[in-house]
């Protein structure tokens, strides 16, 4: 194991948020390791992990911001901060912020990582976005995300994707594997996932969007707010809908719909012979279906 510790930049005037805060910015570039999984921790910041395949190195920028009783202690602090990168054999790149003690709640991280590949992800962060950008295969193997209060943002990866937030809007695209979010009071995107897509969020719109080349199976389930799906010519099966005061409306142009026992407000159809269900549920608000026929 062998660990990075790396500091530098200028301190700005302090600001007044649970007493006086102090900020500068850190970088450094690290060797790069074929097949190694990406792991990063921080705490009230955001974290950007972007692919860019072709570079030499791992780039890794942060700004680091300590807060202290006063402006004096939390310049102190700051410069006392430090982002550590460790390389293990079993976790791979681990990047976290260090504060000194004691800590401070104004204490935060926005770290921004930029790698030529990634054999797996890991982010963790609070009252910050996420965004993962891949680029063609950089990005494989799994992707796990927790924020709160913050969007996640992901697009191109190879592989399964779970994302965990609150109050925070996602965005999904170009993802070959399942997809799992689970947000609250935000609305969730997807399109182009090739892989099962189970959505759940409250009080805000789901809007789905399959390819041709992509078959679901798809469970979306929010409340108070629309749902919106268009399905590629490659989905098939069961499709279960319910609302609650809106009407359900299915939009068939391709012809391939082969059941259909949807009501006003509830009920299913079936594409073609599959037997993979799907299920789509809200309350309050209406839900949108269009077999695409291109």
């Amino acid at each position: 194991m062998s660990g990075i510790l790396f500091s530098a930049g200028g301190c700005e005037d302090g600001l007044s948020f649970h007493g006086p805060r102090e900020s500068r910015e850190v970088s450094e570039t690290i060797e790069f390791q074929e097949d190694t999984k990406l792991t990063v921790n921080s705490r009230n910041g955001a974290v950007l992990v972007q692919a860019e395949p072709g570079a030499e190195g791992i780039r890794i920028e942060a700004r680091l911001t300590c807060g202290g009783e006063t402006e004096e202690m939390a310049r102190q602090r700051v410069e006392d901060a430090v982002i550590v990168a460790t390389f293990d054999e079993d976790a791979g790149l681990e990047i976290e912020p260090r504060f000194p003690d004691p800590p401070n709640s104004g204490d935060s991280a926005s770290i921004t990582v930029i790698t030529p590949a990634a054999d797996g992800i890991q982010i963790e962060t609070s009252n910050g976005p996420i965004v993962v950008e891949g680029a063609g295969d950089a990005f494989t193997s799994d992707l796990q995300v927790k924020t709160s209060n913050a969007a996640v943002t992901l697009s191109q990866f190879r592989g399964p994707a779970t994302i965990n937030t609150s109050n925070g809007p996602v965005q999904v695209s170009d993802v070959d594997g399942q997809v799992t979010v689970d947000t609250s009071n935000a609305p969730v995107t997807a399109t182009s996932v090739r892989g099962a897509l189970s959505i759940e969020s409250s009080n805000a719109p789901v809007r789905i969007h399959l390819g041709d080349d992509q078959s679901g199976p798809i469970t979306a389930d929010t409340s108070n707010a629309p749902v919106t799906v268009e399905l590629g010519r490659r989905f098939q099966g069961k499709m279960d809908v319910n609302t609650s005061n809106a009407r359900v409306q299915l939009q068939d142009p391709s012809g391939r719909v082969t059941e259909n026992k949807l009501g006003k407000k509830s009920g299913y159809f079936v594409v073609g012979n599959d037997e993979t269900e799907s299920r789509i549920n809200t309350s309050n608000s209406p839900i949108e279906i269009t077999l695409s026929t291109h």
